[in-house]
């Protein structure tokens, strides 16, 4: 994410997750060796591929308030009540990646930007903007 700002980037896309103890943390799929969600702690201790400080809520956080102009694109959770609970507060900057109909309508009426990513595309009259 440094990097991306530091390169005047002004779109970031974050894979979202939760911990086992219900922490917002960014995670992808990297090789961590765990079989499942890991706490908030152990998350935050392990270093990704052993060089980069993993991602959690308060830095995303402090990262959005410190950089007014920045959009954040998230992907792996669509749910509306977990998006809003932890972006509530720059839902104009944020865009969700749907994965389904029902999150796609109630995010876009919550007054969050949302992207349809599946195939077939949603059931809409509107086209898909993102394809898998």
């Amino acid at each position: 994410m440094r990097n991306s700002l530091e390169h005047g980037l002004g779109y970031i896309e974050l894979d979202l997750s939760l911990t086992r103890d219900g922490q917002l943390v960014a995670w992808h799929d990297w090789n961590f060796e765990w079989t499942e969600a890991p706490d908030h702690d152990e998350f935050m201790a392990r270093k990704i591929y052993g060089l980069f400080t993993p991602i959690d809520f308060p830095r995303i956080d402090s990262i959005m308030t410190a950089n007014p102009r920045l959009t954040l694109v998230t992907d792996k959770i669509s749910d509306p009540q977990i998006i809003d609970l932890w972006f509530h507060p720059y839902k104009k900057r944020v865009w969700v990646e749907c994965f389904s109909d029902a999150d796609y309508f109630a995010l876009q009426e919550m007054g969050y930007h949302v992207l349809a990513s599946r195939v077939p595309p949603l059931k809409t009259d509107m086209p898909a903007v993102i394809r898998n």
